[in-house]
């Protein structure tokens, strides 16, 4: 079994998709742990230059604890390279936010406990209803991190909506 430990930085939206990692990984049957992981996730932020310094800073504290690192989020897609010489085992992953999950759960792999109990993390959970955004304001960088606007389809939203209530969350945001 291959213990994990998640991190994030910067918005909600990071929060959610690092959550996301986080139940992956458990219904793998991969323990969570503190700081010292056999595979740490940094998920990123990268809307100033200090949330960029603070994303490297996470990456290489977790290099230093785990034997793997996965580097996920806005700065791994905007300024991936930044990590770079960090450390052998940190790999940056720079794919949309809907399929990190997938391939970070899919590199570690499954071990033979699946669909393990994910277990309450908050009584608050965050519900990704939309990704992305159409618009090119000079000032802001989530069209280039995020993509363009995608919605998730009612049908998904609300079973997933079920889903955290099953899990015993009061509060779905």
């Amino acid at each position: 079994m291959a213990t994990f430990s998640t991190r994030f930085l910067g918005c909600k939206v990071s929060q959610t998709d690092a959550q996301e990692v986080r139940e992956r990984l458990i219904a793998d049957g991969h323990a969570e742990v503190g700081e010292t992981a056999d595979v740490a996730v940094v998920n990123t932020c990268c809307v100033t230059n200090e949330a960029v310094r603070k994303s490297r800073q996470a990456v290489r504290r977790a290099a230093r604890g785990a034997g793997r690192v996965y580097v996920t989020g806005c700065a791994a897609n905007l300024a991936g390279d930044a990590f770079g010489g960090i450390s052998e085992t940190v790999r940056v992953v720079r794919l949309p936010s809907e399929r990190t999950a997938a391939f970070v759960a899919g590199d570690v792999g499954a071990i033979g406990c699946v669909n393990a109990d994910v277990g309450l993390e908050r009584v608050r959970a965050f519900v990704k209803v939309q990704d992305g955004c159409s618009f090119s304001c000079n000032f802001c960088v989530i069209p280039q991190v995020r993509g363009a606007s995608r919605s998730r389809s009612a049908d998904a939203v609300v079973a997933e909506i079920e889903r955290r209530v099953s899990q015993g969350h009061r509060e779905v945001v």
